[in-house]
C-alpha cells in the first residue's frame, strides 16, 4: 500500500463542497460529523478518515465514496461493478454501527481473497 492510498483528498472534498455551495459547517451538520473534520481534511491536516464520515460525506454530496479519495500519482481509480457500486451507494442510510460491521466483514473478506496480478486477472 502506498502512503496515500485509502486516505481522503481534502481539495477535491474542497471542490466538491463549494460546487454544491456548501459550507464547511453545513456539510459538516448534514454529514453528522464534528466540522473540525471537514476543515482538518480540507486542509490536510487530517487525510485518514473513518469510514463512517467518509460514506457520509459522500452521501451529503451526492458522490460516490471514491471520488473523494488521493489516489497515487499515475494510478487511477478502479471502477466498481455496477452491482458493488449500487450496494456501497446505500451504506450511507444505515447506522453507524451497521456500517462498522459492514467493514470489518468486507476487511475480513478481502484478506482471505489470492492478490491478483493485474486487474485484469480477476474478472
Amino acid at each position: 500500500m502506498e502512503a496515500t492510498d485509502g486516505v481522503i483528498d481534502g481539495a477535491a472534498l474542497r471542490r466538491l463542497r463549494e460546487g454544491r455551495g456548501l459550507g464547511q459547517r453545513e456539510l459538516a451538520r448534514l454529514a453528522s460529523v464534528d466540522h473540525s473534520v471537514v476543515s482538518r481534511i480540507e486542509r490536510d491536516v487530517q487525510r485518514d478518515v473513518g469510514i463512517v464520515a467518509v460514506v457520509a460525506i459522500a452521501r451529503v454530496l451526492g458522490v460516490p465514496v471514491d471520488n473523494l479519495l488521493a489516489m497515487p500519482t499515475g494510478r487511477a481509480p478502479a471502477p466498481l461493478v455496477g452491482e458493488l457500486a449500487a450496494e456501497v451507494a446505500t451504506l450511507g442510510t444505515l447506522p453507524p454501527i451497521y456500517q462498522r460491521h459492514l467493514a470489518g466483514l468486507l476487511r475480513a473478506y478481502r484478506s482471505g481473497l489470492p492478490v491478483a496480478e493485474t486487474p485484469s486477472d480477476a474478472q
